[in-house]
């Protein structure tokens, strides 16, 4: 399928498929509390991935706590059945992992943002966790 594309539009897909990670599937732990995102979640965290644009996210941590969060989303890794975003986050400016079925609201801010390389982030995707 994706030879039938011009050039650069392979480049393109090619450029979106090398952000997108398949590590080792979800503990029974994390599998017990996966939950669906909301759909609106799911389109603005997409549209903002694909478009490398920042989102402000509201995001409930495993421990209750709730913040409002702005990220690059730089990386999305498939610990199945788990979706993560792999991100950069301004708020602790640094790299962080956000589970995206925690993500309680997500708006794009229309702000793009530059790709960062997968070795500017967390050491848990580097090596052999992940296929790529």
């Amino acid at each position: 399928l994706v030879a039938s594309f011009s050039p650069a539009k392979r480049e393109d897909i090619d450029r979106l498929k090398s952000r997108i990670l398949v590590g080792v599937t979800a503990s029974t732990y994390v599998q017990a509390s996966v939950k669906a995102p909301p759909k609106a979640v799911v389109h603005a965290l997409h549209q903002a991935f694909v478009d490398q644009e920042t989102l402000e996210i509201g995001y409930h941590r495993e421990d209750g706590v709730t913040s409002k969060r702005l990220i690059e989303p730089h990386y999305l890794l498939l610990k199945y059945p788990v979706w993560y975003v792999v991100a950069f986050d301004h708020m602790r400016d640094s790299p962080r992992t956000f589970r995206c079925d925690r993500m309680l609201a997500a708006a794009i801010t229309g702000k793009r943002f530059k790709l960062l390389s997968k070795d500017k982030f967390p050491l848990s995707l580097q090596g052999n966790e992940f296929i790529m």
